[in-house]
Order: C-alpha cells, then sequence, then structure tokens
C-alpha cells in the first residue's frame, strides 16, 4: 500500500468522518446502515486512490461512495 494514500485517507477519515457519516444517515434514514456505507466508502478509497489519485475534495468523494458504491 503507498504510505502517502494511506496517510491521505487516515486524514480524510480524520477530518471529514462526522461530516459524512451525518450527511449519509440524512440520506438513508438509518445510523447503522450510513456507518456501514461510510466505513466501506474509505474502505474502497484505499483501494481506489493509489490508481486514481488522492481526490481534491475527498469528504466529497467519500460522500459519493458512501451514497452511491460500486457494485
Amino acid at each position: 500500500m503507498d504510505p502517502a494514500v494511506a496517510a491521505a485517507v487516515a486524514e480524510a477519515h480524520r477530518r471529514d468522518w462526522g461530516f459524512v457519516l451525518a450527511a449519509t444517515a440524512r440520506i438513508t434514514r438509518d445510523l447503522d446502515a450510513a456507518e456501514d456505507c461510510v466505513q466501506d466508502a474509505y474502505a474502497q478509497a484505499l483501494t481506489a486512490w493509489p490508481a486514481s489519485g488522492v481526490h481534491a475534495k475527498p469528504a466529497g468523494q467519500a460522500l459519493h461512495e458512501a451514497c452511491f458504491p460500486r457494485s
């Protein structure tokens, strides 16, 4: 795993977890499901960002992945 990507995901998680969780919970209206979706979004970032690069707005990308996960 690329240490720069791991550090970027960790920083995005620390800084934006609450925002992404709250926004996802508003959309899903289910806190447990929202927590699972957000956790999966950050896990997806660990695998996707090495190839695509760290996004300019990590919170937005995490929110998008949490609400609209890839199959």
